[in-house]
């Protein structure tokens, strides 16, 4: 039986939360969708919106770089360079120099800017500029599968959908080699990335049905569109408290989900 949230404390307190917080409210820059109306037009004329969906929810995302099953292979690559080391991965994240938060690792995002540092002697330096080069979540391409058969389909119902030379000229799709990947920082796409993403919820015909496992699902492919923070205004009711529950079941239950500000006096208090 699904456990639902009563979300009522949120609305009592929620002009308290908007003075303390403020600045974590304020829209994003990507709430402010522009006016595009190619999109429109393609919308109506083509269904581009709901073409899109349907190959996003039979296409295959790249697997998550960054993944926490990924740390201990990135570690024993290194012991494999570096067998003298007295180092360990555990004591490196109980440290706070590597954070694992919802099944995803993290080193700090200050390193990025040290890393090009002459530095050879220090393993654990060596260890963090290794994983400063390993890509970011949202880098992942999303590959597209049938995509002749599904313009196809699609065609029946809208004839004026144009061919597959036009996705390949308005770079919606690029092309590597034999497959189709999405480009999903292309304009056209970004301005049905919220519809794109709350359909991805709402309709269960892709992903895992229920709970922490299709909110992680769903998480990747919020990575890869850059853009739709304002998706839950396009969710039903029962989606929109179903989020909501996943989304509250994994704050309660995710121990390390603070800032570095936090870690940094864990650790202080770890060592005094």
């Amino acid at each position: 039986m699904a456990i639902h949230y009563d979300y009522s404390y949120f609305h009592y307190h929620e002009h308290e939360a908007a003075r303390q917080f403020s600045d974590q409210l304020m829209p994003r820059n990507s709430d402010y969708q522009s006016e595009n109306r190619n999109a429109d037009q393609a919308q109506a004329d083509w269904g581009l919106d709901l073409l899109l969906l349907r190959l996003v929810q039979k296409g295959v995302l790249e697997k998550n770089p960054r993944h926490a099953d990924t740390l201990v292979k990135f570690w024993e690559d290194f012991r494999r360079d570096y067998p003298e080391t007295e180092l360990s991965l555990e004591e490196i994240v109980k440290k706070g120099w590597i954070r694992v938060v919802w099944n995803r690792w993290y080193i700090p995002q200050d390193f990025i800017h040290s890393r090009h540092s002459d530095v050879t002697d220090d393993e654990l330096f060596l260890f963090l500029k290794k994983l400063s080069y390993v890509p970011y979540p949202d880098e992942r391409k999303l590959c597209l599968r049938s995509v002749k058969a599904e313009l196809k389909t699609h065609r029946r119902r809208y004839p004026d959908l144009p061919d597959l030379d036009w996705f390949l000229k308005k770079e919606i799709f690029i092309q590597k080699g034999k497959k189709l990947f999405l480009n999903c920082s292309n304009s056209l796409v970004q301005n049905y990335s919220s519809t794109l993403l709350a359909k991805l919820w709402e309709e269960r015909i892709a992903g895992p049905r229920t709970g922490l496992d299709r909110l992680n699902w769903w998480r990747d492919y919020f990575d890869c569109f850059h853009t739709g923070w304002d998706f839950m205004k396009n969710l039903n009711f029962q989606a929109k408290e179903d989020f909501l529950d996943a989304a509250v079941e994994v704050l309660l239950g995710e121990k390390d989900i603070v800032g570095w500000h936090d870690e940094a006096l864990k650790v202080s208090i770890l060592q005094n």
